[in-house]
């Protein structure tokens, strides 16, 4: 194919491969620039959908990779939350054994090379081990309930508040012997629970007690009820306390998981 100008517009001359008579096809000037830019046209729109497509399919496989690794990130969070979570826990049985060993201010017990090594220090722990019973050790939370105040030796509240409704049964958080049953104007009717080792419990507030004085009782057993005795003033709760050898202590240092 051949294209020739005249003074008119143009020619195009269309030749054919096999000897076949050439054909000419005149193109007047105004339709010949409408060919041309028709074909310019084409050829852009078809570059422009090409680099669309290229453009569309790119942001998709990013988006692919950005939702995989979004769904990593995720996924690690996730991870790290719980591995937070178990942390607390570990701690919170980490304080627990270390109360109920006494150990105190920054004490540990020995690394586990030296302690393996090293039979006085075995015979040492071997008897506090023997000597140590953790059935009388209150580590349950001793009704159902929920908290309404935190022990605060700032406040002089030495104890935890648990809010029920009256009549709502309290359980002797550990085995021990019931010390004391009475009423008190500030606690109301109040009964405490000796556990042979140090610790005390003491039941504020109630509005029965079960047991009596001289009572033996084992972890769960019910010994009273919740009432609102005394100065409760805000409103029917348990007030529960625990004392070691004679101080006030945090009863959520005791109370364990699994044994709510």
């Amino acid at each position: 194919m051949a294209e020739s100008k005249n003074s008119r517009g143009y020619r195009i001359i269309v030749a054919s491969l096999d000897g076949a008579e050439s054909k000419t096809i005149a193109v007047g000037p105004l339709r010949f620039k409408l060919i041309i830019t028709s074909l310019v046209f084409i050829l852009i729109s078809f570059i422009a959908a090409i680099l669309l497509w290229g453009t569309v399919i790119f942001t998709k496989s990013q988006n692919t990779v950005l939702r995989r690794e979004l769904m990593r990130v995720s996924e690690q969070a996730a991870r790290v939350s719980l591995i937070e979570k178990n942390m607390v826990e570990i701690d919170r049985y980490v304080q627990y054994i270390r109360k109920a060993l006494a150990l105190t201010g920054d004490s540990v017990p020995p690394a586990l090379e030296e302690f393996m090594t090293n039979d006085s220090l075995k015979s040492t722990y071997e008897t506090s081990a023997d000597s140590l019973d953790f059935a009388n050790i209150p580590n349950i939370v001793p009704t159902d309930g929920w908290v309404s105040r935190e022990f605060s030796e700032k406040e002089e509240h030495l104890g935890i508040d648990y809010a029920a409704s009256v009549g709502t049964i309290i359980r002797s958080p550990a085995k021990g012997v019931v010390s004391s049953v009475g009423f008190d104007d500030f606690y109301g009717n109040t009964l405490n629970i000796d556990h042979e080792n140090g610790f005390v419990t003491r039941f504020a507030h109630c509005n029965e007690s079960i047991v009596k004085k001289g009572d033996r009782v084992n972890r769960g057993d019910t010994i009273a009820t919740v009432g609102n005795t005394g100065k409760a003033t805000s409103g029917p709760h348990l007030h529960y306390e625990i004392i070691r050898d004679g101080k006030p202590e945090d009863p959520r240092l005791y109370i364990l998981k699994g044994l709510e």
